[in-house]
Order: C-alpha cells, then structure tokens, then sequence
C-alpha cells in the first residue's frame, strides 16, 4: 500500500506534462530470452547489468544510475541488457513480471520493484515460501511469495490485470528458464549489481567508476 500511494504521490508531483517529456525520453525496450534490452541493437558499445529486484545496492544503483544510463540507450548509442540474477522467489516472481509486460510497460514495472524494494522484501519474508530455494522454487511457491507482498497490484500499473498476472506467474516453463539463467549467471559474478562492457567483466559496481568505464568505451 505504502507503494502504491508513493507512486500515486510522484504522479501528482511531476505532473502529466513532466511524465509526457520523460515517456519521449524512453529507450526503446525489447526482450532477448529472459534479458531486458533497451536502446539501439546495433549500438557499437553494450552494457550489461546483472541485478536482483531485492539486492538494496541494484535498487540503489538503479536510482542513482538508470537516468543517465537509459538516457544513453535512449540517444542510441548503448545497448544495455538488464540480467536477472535472481536470489529467492520474490525476485523471481517480479522478473517475470516484468518481462510478462508489455515493452510499452516492463520499464515502469522495473523501476516500481526497486523504488518499493523494502516494503516488498519485508512482506515477502513472512511467509514460509520465501525460503524456498531459488533454483528449486515452484510456481507455487512464487506465486504465494508474490501475494504476500502484493504485487499483484503492482503488476496492473505495468498493464498486467489480473488474468495475465496469474498465467504469468504460473509459466512453469518461464520459471524453468529464468532459473537456468540465473545459475549460468551466477556462475560468472559473485554478487549484484555486476556490470560488463562488450561481454567483459567491470571489477567495479559503484556509478562513478562505472560511468568513467562507460564514457571511455563510448568515446573510441
């Protein structure tokens, strides 16, 4: 709830002018397996960002980084690739959410899991499922994790009613591969957020060094 008004909040604020000026601002956004894409495919310079919807240092990141990062995928100069190194059921259950919605729609639901990261982790662990393991985790157990925390409200800002919510979370095959991915992932970083340029590994993730990473790649 304390989500929801927040977000409730921020459109008041900002207004519809200010959101109309940022929504053209947007990169464009496609899916690539379970990764998230944004900006131009063919851009010489890739970025990719492992993260967990419920690592506070992704959420912190995302705040502190995702404007200038998207406003370069944006420009048309970076493509960046959001993997979902996932840890436990809650995380699961928002990255298929995300990339259940709509391309229109799965950056709003991206930023929503981060900027309610707190609440929804502190929901989430009351009940028994969100100990499941993350490579062994059910759709049940996704699916009751997800309840706790109410995303399902969360879910309709991102255009996912109520019946879409409910298939998604129950793709068992959706599940199977995200999982897979996330334990290919894992076993090439040792923690989130972790960042690579052009497939290689930054030995760095705090947003100066990454950005001074970034602004070099770009610039040759």
């Amino acid at each position: 709830m304390r989500l929801l008004l927040a977000l409730f909040a921020l459109l008041l604020t900002f207004g519809a002018p200010a959101l109309a000026q940022e929504a053209a601002k947007a990169p464009a956004v496609s899916q690539e397996g379970v990764d998230l894409v944004l900006g131009n495919p063919a851009a010489s310079v890739t970025f990719d960002e492992y993260l967990s919807y419920t690592c506070p240092h992704c959420a912190h990141f995302n705040a502190e980084a995702g404007p200038a990062i998207e406003d370069m995928a944006a420009k048309g100069v970076l493509r960046v690739r959001l993997i979902p190194a996932v840890r436990d059921p809650l995380d699961i259950a928002e990255a298929m959410l995300v990339r259940c919605a709509a391309p229109a729609h799965a950056l709003t639901l991206h930023h929503a899991f981060f900027a309610g990261h707190e609440d929804l982790y502190n929901a989430a662990r009351r009940v028994p499922a969100f100990y499941t393991d993350m490579a062994t985790a059910k759709s049940g157990d996704i699916a009751a994790v997800a309840a706790a925390a109410g995303l399902a409200d969360i879910a309709k800002t991102g255009g996912i009613d109520a019946a879409a919510y409910t298939a998604c979370l129950g793709d068992q095959q959706a599940l199977s591969t995200l999982q897979s991915s996330a334990m290919d992932s894992w076993k090439k970083i040792e923690g989130t957020p972790s960042f690579a340029i052009n497939g290689t590994l930054l030995d760095a993730n705090d947003w100066p060094t990454v950005q001074k990473r970034l602004e070099a790649a770009l610039s040759r």
